[in-house]
């Protein structure tokens, strides 16, 4: 789904409080998988580098 399907959906379903609180917590989320997607990366280079 993307972001903006999502915000649709809240808005659509929820009062203008909940799915801003919502949204909140969904920004939050996304910036803690990029990180550790982030760190998944940097593991496996290293992890390359020691085998090569």
């Amino acid at each position: 789904m993307l972001y903006n399907e999502a915000v649709k959906a809240l808005n659509t379903y929820h009062s203008v409080a909940t799915a801003q609180r919502m949204l909140g917590k969904l920004e939050t989320y996304s910036q803690s998988l990029v990180r550790l997607q982030q760190q998944a990366v940097l593991l496996t280079k290293s992890l390359e580098s020691r085998h090569e």
